[in-house]
């Protein structure tokens, strides 16, 4: 059994105050992209240093897209699926590629929401 699911189109409320106003911001005026056509629009902003840590405020708007759909946290809850982390190129079977994007530490953040939901028994 597989579950496949793309957090990236799943609707983030930005009410949750992650401390993350550009991507909240972003997100809430291109969340109808995903894939190819977000990462063409990404490329056409202005580059910009962030100065907080990185990685950190990536899993605090994971932890923030996870609570804001419960369908998802709970069918993540129920699963002991291993998670991987990969890119989708193409749209058809003939012609189609998938590449592991490693990244291992978000699907690591993932996994340990999951775990201290499940250890705790909650459920959203």
């Amino acid at each position: 059994m597989v579950l496949i699911t793309s957090i990236s189109t799943a609707r983030l409320k930005p009410n949750l105050g992650v401390g993350l106003p550009t991507l909240l911001t972003l997100h809430s005026r291109y969340q109808t992209m995903v894939g190819a056509e977000a990462k063409r629009r990404g490329k056409s902003f202005e580059r910009v240093e962030f100065d907080g840590n990185f990685e950190e405020a990536i899993c605090k708007a994971i932890r923030s897209k996870l609570l804001s759909n419960k369908a998802m946290l709970s069918s993540l809850i129920d699963s002991n699926l291993p998670l991987t982390h990969y890119y989708v190129y193409g749209y058809s079977d003939d012609n189609c590629k998938v590449i592991n994007a490693g990244y291992e530490w978000i699907t690591e953040y993932i996994d340990s929401v999951r775990k201290s939901c499940q250890q705790r028994e909650w459920k959203p």
